[in-house]
């Protein structure tokens, strides 16, 4: 795993797939592939030395408050990380609990990380950069305990895991036992809203590959999956039907008039359920569509493409 982490201490976003490959142990990058946190971003049937994948900052957060049992309390999901320490959330129980801090970058952020009056659990990426003195400082049971993940995270059986802990098994494991209780089924992952919108002809969102969008409004853009805009299933996270009448409506630039989601009813009950997703992301309570027409279908108020345009802009 140091190959992974090495790339997130760069700030590397977009690598290409051969030298993933290349960085880490085939069972290493299968396991973060299953994770979500590295992603294809090249469209399918592009060769393997051109193809390149995404490192996803909110999947790679979510895999960190997972096995750390950390409960965000509200706290949104981070889209990138930045040069400050991060809190990812709270882990432990009474007197045992402390803030889940995440330093992914700068000696600065983990200065000021490792200085906090409030008892903490610090994740810095690479071991390298935590000196003997800092390691017997800081050591399990601190009030101030660091931890390096280029050192505590492994893959066992196909999972990450935390060092001396046993593997999460996979929710959509066979069971051949009838004596066993049936599995609560998963909510849904929190949704990731996008700030800034008031009406939605002054939003506009861009496919970037199969699983996230690029949404510009209120001066800024934002990457999405369909994790994050409430469009995955809860038990194993894979697209719903509902995101794939989103990725329709930007791939027809904002226009439907398909029936291969369905039925005209089926159709109409996915679009009322994508209305409702979308309004829960941007807080905006108007309809985010005309009125169906049976000439041109149904049709978005918001820009809607299959592709970025070629212009520079700001990630929040």
């Amino acid at each position: 795993m140091r190959g992974f982490w090495a790339l997130i201490e760069r700030a590397v976003a977009l690598v290409r797939s051969a030298e993933l490959a290349a960085l880490l142990e085939p069972e290493e990058l299968a396991a973060l592939r299953a994770e979500h946190v590295i992603q294809p971003s090249s469209p399918p049937g592009t060769a393997k030395h051109e193809a390149f994948e995404e490192i996803s900052t909110p999947d790679l957060v979510r895999l960190l408050r997972r096995l750390y049992g950390a409960d965000p309390r509200g706290l949104t999901t981070p889209g990138s990380f930045t040069a400050q320490p991060q809190n990812l959330g709270w882990c432990g129980k009474g007197a045992d609990e402390r803030e889940l801090v995440l330093v992914a970058r700068g000696s600065l952020a983990r200065s000021t990380a490792i200085h906090s009056r409030r008892r903490s659990l610090i994740l810095v990426v690479s071991g390298r950069t935590l000196s003997d003195a800092e390691r017997k400082r800081h050591a399990p049971g601190a009030f101030l305990e660091v931890h390096a993940l280029d050192e505590v995270l492994r893959v066992s059986n196909g999972r990450i895991v935390l060092a001396g802990s046993q593997p999460v098994a996979p929710t959509d494991a066979p069971s051949n036992s009838r004596a066993r209780a049936k599995k609560e089924p998963k909510s849904p992952p929190p949704i990731l809203p996008v700030p800034g919108a008031t009406r939605w002809n002054l939003v506009a969102m861009y496919l970037l590959n199969e699983r996230t969008v690029r949404i510009d409004c209120g001066g800024r853009s934002y990457r999405r999956t369909h994790i994050d805009m409430g469009m995955a299933h809860g038990s194993h996270r894979r697209k719903t039907k509902v995101w794939e009448l989103f990725v329709a409506f930007c791939d027809g630039h904002g226009y439907l008039q398909t029936a291969r989601l369905g039925s005209q009813g089926a159709t109409k009950n996915l679009v009322s359920r994508l209305r409702d997703a979308l309004q829960a992301v941007f807080r905006i309570e108007d309809d985010p569509f005309f009125e169906y027409s049976r000439g041109t279908g149904w049709r978005t108020r918001f820009v809607a493409g299959a592709r970025p345009p070629e212009d520079r802009w700001e990630e929040g």
